[in-house]
């Protein structure tokens, strides 16, 4: 049995494009911290070096606030990238459901005129293009029940304009119930 990873509503490029831009960030993050502390705890030995009197057992106890500090501002930056990158994947999740949901509320009051736009970089394409499928057959489906609405009207017409002159056909009484009975069938089949 082959098990193959599902696409359901994220696209996998998305994803990875995600995870590559977090594992950039957290590298990123990390250089900035090597860096930064580098540079300050060259800086802080340097003072060291010229004193005469030091208070300390080790260079590790001199560097310690200073790598406490260095690691809090690369905590800083990273939780702001990341708050920077979380902001940006909901506005532009958010954009395309926002257009999806404006789209099937229209639906929902019956104008189905209008299909779902997406743009190729839209991550809910897939979604989107399932959906105007599907406004596509019910737009189809309510053009038929309305030829067939229309037909059927006519003929009523036509049979209440016989009764009221007197001549009522039976057979024509018959072709409106066929008519009749043939878009509910199909109405029940489709759905």
């Amino acid at each position: 049995m082959n098990y193959k990873r599902r696409k359901y509503i994220v696209n996998p490029g998305f994803q990875g494009r995600f995870v590559l831009c977090f594992v950039l960030a957290a590298f990123a993050a990390s250089i900035f911290s090597t860096v930064l502390f580098n540079n300050y705890a060259r800086q802080k030995l340097e003072k060291l070096q010229w004193s005469v009197f030091l208070k300390v057992a080790s260079t590790g106890e001199a560097l310690k606030p200073l790598f406490i500090y260095v690691n809090l501002i690369a905590v800083v930056f990273v939780s702001v990238l990341v708050a920077f990158m979380g902001a940006w994947i909901v506005k532009k999740a958010n954009h395309t459901l926002n257009r999806m949901a404006d789209s099937l509320k229209r639906s929902k009051g019956g104008d189905f005129s209008r299909s779902i736009s997406h743009r190729r970089s839209d991550e809910f394409r897939d979604v989107a293009t399932a959906l105007n499928i599907m406004l596509n057959k019910i737009r189809q489906r309510f053009a038929m029940i309305q030829c067939e609405q229309e037909k059927i009207s006519r003929l009523l017409g036509e049979l209440e304009a016989d009764l009221a002159q007197g001549r009522w056909s039976r057979q024509k009484e018959q072709y409106v119930l066929k008519m009749v009975h043939r878009l509910l069938d199909r109405i029940s089949s489709e759905s």
